[in-house]
């Protein structure tokens, strides 16, 4: 969902054309010959884009897929432009803790059993309450993050705070969070970032988009 919701903003924004094609897991696609080809990691998401000369170049990881479109697109201001400024160093900063600390307990919780190789249940509950508290923990730290500011990083253009690609990021995961017995809607700075963005044309586009089946969220 992250590269997907940042290509509609850019196509918004910026008038970037784009296509998707949808790796269907029940087949195993991810890992057939064709699209190991592109990602041998054989996972999702895979970004490929067409060279001016012709040639094409994929790239994998939706944070580094997020940090690359920003960078390739600084007209949309997805970032903070001044790359020597404490902005830019925070907005980094903010990205690989998303995608080193909070993803990866994400998928602790979604995927307790299959990556523990378990089947006892007081296994699978423990990694689940460990990967709960750090996501708990990272909560706390991004809403003292907004504290007093309606995104994670200041990105001021003409007057106007701007969201980065951090911002997309950290409500997808957000989203995640949903049917969690805390889910990051009752941190009250988080659940205001999270209503401001999911009130962008974007967000309304990729819910029609992937039809998602809980098209109300966050409400």
């Amino acid at each position: 969902m992250i590269p997907h919701w940042l290509l509609i903003e850019l196509s918004q924004l910026d008038g970037i054309t784009f296509d998707t094609q949808e790796v269907d897991f029940s087949s195993r696609a991810q890992k057939s010959e064709e699209y190991l080809a592109i990602n041998p990691k054989g996972v999702v998401p895979t970004l490929v884009i067409h060279n001016d000369d012709g040639s094409s170049s994929s790239y994998t990881e939706s944070a580094a897929i997020a940090l690359l479109l920003a960078a390739r697109h600084p007209q949309a201001n997805l970032a903070p432009h001044n790359v020597q400024s404490p902005q830019y160093a925070k907005y980094i900063e903010t990205m690989i803790y998303l995608a080193n600390t909070v993803l990866p307990a994400m998928r602790d919780w979604f995927y307790a059993s299959s990556d523990s190789q378990s089947s006892s249940e007081s296994t699978i509950k423990t990694i689940k309450q460990m990967a709960t508290r750090r996501i708990g923990a990272a909560w706390d730290l991004l809403d003292k993050q907004l504290q007093d500011q309606p995104y994670l990083v200041e990105n001021v253009v003409g007057g106007e705070w701007q969201p980065t690609a951090a911002d997309f990021l950290v409500v997808v995961l957000a989203r995640w969070s949903r049917n969690f017995d805390e889910p990051a809607v009752k941190w009250n700075n988080l659940d205001g970032l999270i209503r401001r963005m999911t009130s962008r044309g974007s967000w309304v586009a990729l819910k029609a988009n992937q039809e998602l089946e809980d098209a109300e969220w966050p409400q």
